[in-house]
């Protein structure tokens, strides 16, 4: 009985003693609860390292091709086979169409009878032109002879009328009005003497002076009673008589200088030139027909790789275009002998040679080397951008490499608003609507780079190397300033430092001042971080 008792005992004890230290624990770390220190705010520490900054100028930029394959198709031609289509495609190689050009023939043969017949007709210009030099210096030459008999009748002119007014005035006094009664000029006579001073230019005046001049005459030989002979003997010495002499020598002169126009024209290289002139077009229009016949026959294939942006032909048919071939009411051989004879205006008379080739684009392929990116730059940005930057275009979530091929050193006046006016204006920019172009070349652009579509263009303006960067995630900005927060790690404490930065990427910045490689310093700092506060550094 003693026994079992005993076990009892020592049983319960030790259920007591495990309760109490249960309590004791619980107990134990309520109070530790309550007096416990706060848990460290923890960050990302990163080490401050030199690296690169690039710099870029960023805008949309419309997609152009600055050079296509251009494959043009004469009236006349059968399109024999057709392999591709507007959007396809292509490679350097690819065969695009096949023709039959049998009805080109004719065509061919006119441009070429037209091209020897002008050749002819230079080379018979150059022949005449000897002939002609010799009868200008004989025309020279009679020119100047009746130049000076002209100025020697005028003088003598103007000596007789001085003599005959005063032997007018004397006759026409009363005692001394005597009319001739003869018959050695009718009325008759006297109307065609007035016609025939008309027809050589004279005037009103002079048929008057004529006049007077007979009958001064007639009169005078009232006593002498002189033969019609005699009487126009007389005439011939009066100044009417001089002036129908002078209008004949005057109309002999423009004859001559006629003569001589056309002589200089001859004999200079004037009429040569122009025949040269219409020869070497015709044979240039020769050779780019024939040339374009051969093309057609050898069938069209890919220069380049590319993607067809038209196609206005039809498979199984004979081309004919909307286009008038040639120059419409003109005769070839008539404006070659209207050449020749110097008549009307020699650029006008070629402008209606106009090349017969009625030719126009059956396929365009624009190739993917051409195309470009343009866009417009303001004034504040344009210096910034050089030929031969680097940038990246991005279309369709790809991206390619690209080259600034060109910037504008003018601008113009954009017509609207554009994002880059409307961001100058909330800056406190100029809010001119100005702008200057600028194209950025795509390198290896491909079916998401598309004519006429939009992409986005970061052009490289800068680069350095091998200075402090730091990753904008570990500043603050404040008040205008820009602070890090330094780790110390011995001390577990940070130090809140102001630092001048330098130029920016997208995602960095150079520190110019304040920070040295290898220090520590907090990523994403909270704004309820201070300086001299201690933290807990991740990793």
């Amino acid at each position: 009985m003693f026994k079992k008792f005993k076990k009892y005992s020592t049983g319960k004890k030790i259920r007591v003693i495990v309760l109490l230290l249960v309590l004791a624990g619980a107990l134990g770390f309520v109070v530790y609860q309550f007096v416990k220190p706060d848990p460290l705010p923890e960050y990302e520490i990163i080490t401050v390292e030199k690296g690169s900054i690039n710099q870029t100028y960023t805008a949309t930029g419309t997609v152009e091709s600055t050079d296509s394959g251009v494959y043009t198709i004469l009236d006349g031609t059968e399109v024999i086979s057709l392999n591709v289509k507007v959007g396809d495609k292509v490679k350097k190689g690819t065969q695009l169409a096949t023709f039959d050009t049998s009805g080109l023939a004719s065509r061919l043969n006119e441009v070429k009878d037209e091209y020897d017949e002008a050749k002819s007709r230079y080379n018979s210009a150059v022949s005449s032109s000897n002939e002609s030099s010799k009868n200008l210096k004989e025309t020279n030459s009679e020119i100047n002879r009746v130049e000076k008999e002209i100025a020697s009748l005028e003088k003598e002119i103007k000596v007789l009328r001085e003599s005959e007014k005063q032997a007018v005035t004397e006759a026409t006094e009363p005692e001394k009005d005597v009319k001739y009664e003869g018959d050695a000029y009718n009325p008759d006579q006297i109307e065609e003497l007035k016609k025939q001073i008309l027809d050589n230019g004279g005037t009103q005046e002079q048929i008057d002076a004529v006049i007077s001049a007979l009958n001064g005459a007639e009169a005078a030989a009232e006593a002498e009673n002189p033969t019609p002979e005699e009487l126009a003997e007389m005439l011939k010495n009066t100044s009417a008589g001089k002036s129908l002499e002078l209008l004949q020598l005057q109309t002999q002169l423009t004859s001559l200088k006629t003569q001589q126009s056309y002589f200089e024209m001859q004999s200079g290289d004037t009429v040569a030139k122009a025949f040269k002139a219409i020869a070497d077009m015709k044979e240039k229009e020769y050779e780019d027909l024939k040339k374009a016949v051969d093309a057609l026959d050898k069938g069209w294939f890919a220069e380049g790789e590319g993607i067809v942006t038209k196609v206005n032909i039809t498979q199984g048919t004979v081309y004919t275009s909307d286009k008038k071939e040639g120059a419409a009411g003109f005769d070839f051989t008539e404006i070659l002998n209207m050449v020749a004879a110097g008549q009307g205006d020699i650029t006008s008379l070629l402008s209606q040679l106009g090349s017969s080739s009625a030719d126009s684009i059956g396929i365009q392929v624009d190739y993917y080397d051409s195309f470009i990116a343009s866009f417009n730059v303001g004034k504040y940005d344009l210096l910034s951008l050089k030929v031969g930057q680097e940038a990246k275009i991005t279309s369709l979530d790809s991206e390619y490499e690209g080259v600034v091929e060109y910037v504008s050193a003018t601008a113009t006046e954009n017509t609207g608003l554009d994002i880059s006016s409307i961001t100058s204006s909330l800056t406190g920019g100029s809010s001119s609507s100005s702008s200057a172009l600028a194209k950025v070349r795509i390198i290896n652009p491909d079916e998401k780079i598309i004519i006429g579509f939009d992409v986005d263009i970061a052009v490289n303006i800068d680069k350095v190397d091998n200075v402090v960067v730091l990753p904008v995630e570990a500043l603050r900005f404040e008040n205008g300033k820009k602070y890090v927060f330094v780790f110390n790690e011995k001390t577990g404490q940070v130090e809140k430092r102001e630092v001048q930065l330098g130029r920016s990427e997208d995602t960095k910045y150079e520190i110019a001042s304040g920070l040295e490689t290898g220090e520590k310093v907090v990523k994403n700092p909270l704004s309820s971080l201070t300086d001299g506060a201690e933290i807990s550094a991740k990793g």
